[in-house]
């Protein structure tokens, strides 16, 4: 087989190659070099650490499968928590606690205890201020830093990938504000002294005529959950 396709191949390429007194058939350097790929493949092909690439397409990709909804026994399709509720918000009914907010932030000697929250229209330091949309305030969470130890302590945040999510009546559930204060927990980079504590914020908008029966902070990061109600 292998010698019938080399008498083959050398057939194909003696009639470009050989004309006689006819006129002279040029190849082109990409036609040379298909013929070339085709001699290699033939020879090559007979061995198993051959790669055929270069002789059959590449297969088509396969598709992503869809997902479908789990009916459930009214045979209406559930609903996948990670997908929202009908708002858009991301429903937390199912989180469950594991941790408290110090376990989560994993620095030791250093404790977080929330201390309360304040509604406002607009809040500021002296670097930065934040002035609440039109028909929302402000809500801004305080905590307060504790260094248990006799020396200084680092507290960096801005990698450390901690969610934080305000939860307002079980399952309205909100982003919190960009903000460049020095002390928003999310991008924290300051030094607390031994023995020192600091306040420090979180803030979230939520619209005025909201009306808050219940708020929950969720704060998690990998495997470890806490959760702080608020309300």
């Amino acid at each position: 087989m292998l010698k019938k396709r080399l008498l083959l191949a050398l057939a194909v390429v003696s009639m470009f190659g050989l004309t006689g007194c006819a006129t002279s058939i040029r190849l082109t350097e990409n036609e040379n070099n298909i013929v070339a790929e085709y001699l290699a493949g033939v020879l090559l092909s007979q061995q198993r650490s051959y790669d055929q690439a270069l002789i059959e397409p590449s297969p088509s990709p396969t598709p992503a499968p869809t997902l479908t909804p789990t009916p459930s026994k009214d045979g209406k399709p559930t609903q996948d928590s990670s997908q929202g509720n009908a708002s858009g918000n991301q429903s937390s009914s199912n989180v469950q606690a594991n941790a408290d907010f110090t376990e989560v932030i994993g620095i030791k000697n250093l404790t977080i205890e929330y201390t309360g929250y304040d509604m406002v229209s607009s809040f500021s330091d002296e670097y930065f201020s934040l002035d609440a949309s039109k028909d929302k305030q402000l809500m801004v969470i305080k905590f307060d830093v504790k260094n248990s130890s006799k020396n200084a302590i680092k507290l960096q945040l801005s990698d450390a990938e901690i969610q934080y999510q305000l939860d307002i009546n079980t399952g309205i559930i909100v982003k919190p504000q960009l903000t460049f204060m020095l002390n928003d927990l999310r991008y924290i980079d300051l030094e607390i002294g031994g023995k020192e504590s600091k306040e420090t914020i979180i803030i979230f908008e939520v619209p005025k005529k909201q009306e808050i029966k219940t708020a929950n902070l969720i704060i998690s990061k990998e495997e470890k959950t806490a959760i702080i109600k608020l309300k």
